[in-house]
């Protein structure tokens, strides 16, 4: 019994931290709740996947609805690009049940930690307010971004984490949203292709429901918590706290793969 009051803290916190961090960086909660709990409590890592995809909609569901009234959400885009993002959702989660995700999560770490370079290296051609974001945006620019995040969504699938990173970074250099949009934007795609991924990890079998029902209260508790901080939070501070985490979290996709 002792143990299971244990174990049901460290996953209620562990979904708080992720709740909390990917609320604010749109990277979704399971990204930093799944190596949490493989380290405290060495969880299979496919039924981890398969109960994380699903927890991360809850972080969605939160964080967006608080989003919208904010007005960071873009969510005419968001439906847009969500769909193939939503294929490669599929794509994913069929690879994963296919191959060994160790060399997965190897080739992600690198990517994530690679990416952010992009926006430093890349000066901004001019600001953009939350007003006018959005607005007169070229088809090809929306052609682009939504073979893009095909990529997304297959991450999202073989993970089992809401992929926020590379939504974010596909939205804000290739839609032109400002961080704080894409990062809210982000956050609604997530629950749309983590619904689809975990339909598919439920009929696989993969799923286990102790693991959804103590995490998602800390994520939801979590997520309400980050939503407010990151409406108060100035866009440079966002973006490094934003570039910390996928660092971070890079480095945490290859240390799985390679042990």
């Amino acid at each position: 019994m002792d143990n299971y009051i244990l174990d049901a803290i460290i996953l209620v916190g562990a979904g708080f931290i992720g709740g909390l961090l990917g609320s604010i960086t749109g990277l979704g909660g399971s990204a930093i709740m799944n190596p949490i709990i493989v380290a405290t409590l060495g969880l299979p890592i496919r039924v981890l996947i398969g109960s994380g995809i699903i927890a991360t909609v809850a972080t969605s569901i939160t964080s967006t609805s608080k989003y919208i009234r904010e007005g960071l959400t873009n969510v005419k885009i968001g439906f847009t690009i969500a769909l193939t993002a939503m294929l490669g959702s599929i794509i994913g989660v069929k690879t994963n049940l296919l191959i060994d995700p160790r060399i997965i999560f190897i080739i992600f770490g690198v990517v994530l930690i690679s990416a952010p370079i992009v926006g430093f290296i890349r000066e901004r051609r001019a600001s953009r307010t939350q007003a006018t974001a959005g607005k007169n945006i070229s088809s090809k620019n929306i052609y682009l971004a939504s073979i893009l995040m095909v990529s997304a969504g297959f991450i999202s699938g073989l993970l089992g984490i809401g992929a926020g990173a590379f939504n974010v970074l596909i939205m804000e250099y290739i839609l032109l949203l400002p961080l704080r949009m894409a990062t809210a934007t982000s956050t609604f795609i997530i629950g749309l292709t983590g619904v689809t991924g975990g339909i598919l990890y439920i009929k696989e079998g993969l799923v286990d429901p102790r693991i959804i029902m103590f995490t998602i209260p800390g994520i939801i508790l979590g997520s309400l918590t980050g939503s407010r901080i990151m409406v108060r939070l100035r866009g440079r501070t966002l973006r490094y706290i934003f570039t910390a985490l996928i660092w971070v979290l890079g480095i945490q996709m290859i240390m799985k793969g390679l042990y």
